[in-house]
């Protein structure tokens, strides 16, 4: 089961007012149950580890630049560009480079300039 999914079940949970949800059944008349329940005991094992229930602001929005100055950081770091696995920051690039493919017009016109000129950055 996705951490989302268990996310989304907790808030479900905490709507409703319950402890623990009811397995559901998995198919049309199928004996099964779903994958997992989200039992008072399970909720109580994330609390033991301190999982996060809600991410709401955990992650700071950082703008275009700041993430610009982290690339050129790891880059100088490194020796190489970011990839798409390392983290938001790898996240980030790959989101640069799809919009330098599409041609996205904001993109082209705001923030390709300061790429271009480093043509092998990431695109």
């Amino acid at each position: 089961m996705k951490i989302s999914n268990i996310r989304q079940k907790r808030k479900s949970l905490d709507s409703q007012g319950l402890d623990e949800c009811k397995p559901t059944k998995k198919g049309r008349g199928s004996n099964q149950t779903g994958a997992v329940t989200l039992t008072k005991e399970r909720i109580d094992r994330f609390n033991s580890i301190n999982f996060s229930w809600d991410l709401t602001g955990s992650t700071p929005r950082l703008s275009w630049d700041i993430r610009f100055n982290q690339m050129m950081d790891y880059y100088r770091k490194n020796g190489r560009w970011p990839p798409h696995s390392q983290g938001t920051l790898g996240e980030w690039v790959h989101k640069q480079r799809c919009k330098w493919a599409k041609r996205e017009p904001a993109f082209m016109e705001k923030h390709y300039h300061k790429l271009e000129v480093r043509e092998n950055i990431i695109l």
